[in-house]
């Protein structure tokens, strides 16, 4: 059945139509799953490295307060330590809490386990300062390597977030420039498709006479008959 120039401009139309529907529909399916993963870095993984960091310097703070009561035992400086090690207990706590990945689980309750035998190793060394117990042996070298275990458990788990932020990003990125590319083939399609509809000729119409034809002999020109049917432009 041959359809007239009207239907084929109305359904070369409606393809470019349904084209570019689809277009907007990956795009906004491309849109969701960025939006998923920005979600994932602003909400979870840029808060952890901020927290993680913020209890590195808790643990600084905590290693000047202590050595301040070590060189003069005040009261004051036992306080502050106290104080410290409550909050450092409390932040950690809460990320603890926080954290789905069971590999920063994982550092994150050595860190606690480490925390706790830092403040026992302190205690001691506290109240044999106000007179309870001999003087502990060897206290800096247990501290410092407390320190550095603690030290390299932050360390560990802000790499553990920060690669998990660079594979986000990457992801991201590449999302972006599949969806660029698809968009741009779907577009391509969508115009293609159409020219092509529009371009298939409905019927043929060769006339011929025995003498040049012109406008104004194309009337009184007889028709050829037997034209072959008409194909898409180019076949």
């Amino acid at each position: 059945m041959r359809l007239s120039i009207f239907w084929r401009l109305a359904l070369s139309s409606l393809a470019i139509i349904i084209v570019v529907a689809g277009v907007n529909f990956y795009a906004l399916s491309q849109l969701r799953q960025l939006t998923v993963l920005s979600t994932e870095l602003v909400s979870y993984h840029y808060p952890a490295i901020d927290t993680a960091k913020h209890l590195l310097a808790g643990l600084m703070t905590q290693l000047r307060s202590e050595k301040k009561y070590r060189a003069v035992p005040d009261a004051v400086f036992l306080r502050d330590f106290d104080g410290e090690a409550e909050e450092f207990r409390r932040t950690l706590a809460t990320l603890l809490e926080q954290e789905p990945m069971a590999d920063a689980q994982r550092l994150l309750n050595e860190l606690e386990r480490l925390h706790q035998e830092y403040e026992t190793l302190f205690r001691g060394t506290a109240d044999r300062r106000t007179g309870q117990g001999p003087k502990p042996a060897g206290y800096e070298v247990r501290r410092d390597t407390l320190m550095a275990r603690m030290t390299d458990a932050l360390d560990a788990y802000v790499n553990l977030h920060e690669e998990r932020v660079s594979t986000l990003a990457g992801d991201s990125r590449a999302r972006s420039a599949r969806a660029e590319v698809m968009t741009q083939q779907l577009v391509i399609a969508a115009v293609l498709l159409g020219l092509g509809l529009a371009g298939i000729a409905t019927s043929y119409d060769l006339r011929h006479a025995g003498s040049p034809i012109t406008a104004s002999t194309w009337a009184a020109a007889s028709k050829a008959t037997g034209e072959p049917v008409p194909q898409a432009s180019g076949g």
